[in-house]
């Protein structure tokens, strides 16, 4: 009996032993279990082994009061692919050249004006918002017969979209009654008008709306405009303007006679390989004057101080020189834009904008020449901006800064601002 006692109470530990051994292992097993996301044991991972998805683990953020992740910065533009039915199309951007409307242009973000032409085919415009990467296809209508001529076929399309050579050429034609248009000298004239005054005008327009306002073609004949375009043209380096400019001083029309200057600007249009400019030369010798010998070589060749001399001697006539405000201009111009100027073409130039001596008058130029200059430390531009101040020509009246500049000039020794501050004592 004692000994099933026996038995029975170790059969009883055996099972007691068994499960404590199970019970140990499921709870080793239990801790040590990892997640299948981030790696760690499952009772380590911040989401007990079940990660929510990326859109969920934003929403969590956001409920749980934590910062919303930052979104990516937008870009600044994006690629546009364009395609046209005409092959001969040319696309204008904002204006500007695109060529042909094919393959993809990269564009800003935001609205663009676009304007497709292509001879023998109406204007195609509208405008686009860039907000992504996408396509767009222009389907362009032929013309009735609009474009009849070679002339327009050639020219009219890029010049209506204001191609500066093309309105120059088709002038050309109408001019001439040349590429199936018939002789018009006042079309012609409204042409090389729109080239002249187009930013981009490599002087052609201005070259031929001087020879017209010069002789007559198509407006009132006007030797003072003629000359004025002849000098646009001139100074942009087109040989017909150079010599039409200097037959106009040659013969006094429109300026003051000056054979000097007639030479001088024959010269430039000879280097260029004109040949009626050459022929003249050949048939008349005009001997140097002082402000040649002494300062035009020198001031050809950049030297800034002779392109300002030359300047003030045309603008008071001396050295054998005319009194020409408009080769002043030219010179002092030289002078304001050469890369070591100090200051006294861009003086001068203020006071010949202020006073409409060579130019047409503006005081808003004036006042950006006259601070170039007084920025340089030029004494004359710092006592002439303060007197665009004083008045309000070409600024806001502003007595404070008038008086700035003027005490800066009187400062460096001009007696004229020390009149002024005398004059003016409040």
């Amino acid at each position: 009996m004692k000994y099933e006692k026996r038995h029975w109470m170790a059969r009883l530990c055996l099972v007691f032993s068994a499960l404590l051994m199970t019970s140990a292992t499921y709870a080793q097993s239990t801790i040590t279990r990892k997640c299948g996301t981030c790696g760690k044991a499952v009772s380590e991972c911040k989401y007990k082994g079940k990660h929510p998805k990326p859109n969920q683990q934003s929403s969590q953020h956001s409920s749980q009061g934590g910062q919303r992740p930052q979104q990516a910065a937008q870009p600044s533009g994006y690629d546009i692919s364009f395609s046209c039915n005409a092959s001969n199309a040319t696309m204008y951007i904002d204006g500007a050249d695109y060529g042909h409307p094919s393959g993809s242009r990269y564009l800003k973000r935001g609205s663009h004006s676009v304007r497709v032409v292509a001879d023998g085919y109406q204007d195609y415009t509208t405008t686009i918002n860039v907000s992504g990467s996408t396509s767009y296809h222009f389907s362009m209508q032929a013309r009735q017969g609009t474009y009849s001529t070679e002339a327009e076929r050639l020219y009219r399309a890029k010049a209506e979209a204001g191609n500066a050579y093309s309105q120059c050429e088709l002038g050309i034609c109408y001019y001439r009654g040349d590429k199936g248009v018939a002789k018009d000298y006042v079309k012609a004239v409204e042409w090389f008008r729109r080239a002249a005054n187009n930013s981009s005008s490599d002087g052609g327009g201005e070259e031929w709306l001087g020879f017209c306002y010069y002789y007559g073609y198509g407006v009132t004949k006007d030797y003072t405009l003629g000359v004025k375009w002849h000098r646009a043209a001139a100074v942009k380096g087109r040989r017909g303007g150079q010599r039409n400019l200097a037959l106009a001083y040659a013969a006094g029309n429109g300026v003051t006679k000056s054979l000097v200057t007639a030479r001088y600007w024959m010269k430039k249009a000879q280097a260029k390989g004109d040949s009626e400019a050459q022929t003249w030369l050949r048939n008349n010798s005009v001997a140097e004057v002082e402000a040649e010998r002494q300062y035009l070589s020198s001031a050809e060749s950049g030297n800034v101080t002779s392109q300002t001399w030359m300047g003030i001697y045309y603008w008071r006539g001396q050295k054998g020189l005319p009194q020409d405000y408009g080769q002043a201009v030219y010179w002092f111009t030289l002078a304001a834009n050469n890369t070591n100027s100090d200051g006294s073409g861009e003086e001068w130039l203020g006071l010949c904008y202020e006073n409409g001596q060579g130019v047409d008058r503006d005081y808003s130029t004036a006042v950006y020449w006259h601070r170039r200059g007084a920025d340089k430390g030029r004494r004359g531009a710092m006592r002439n901006l303060g007197y665009c101040y004083a008045g309000g020509r070409g600024v806001t009246k502003d007595m404070s800064q008038a008086r700035y500049w003027i005490q800066r000039a009187a400062d460096n020794g001009d007696t004229y601002a020390q009149d002024w501050l005398r004059n003016n004592p409040n």
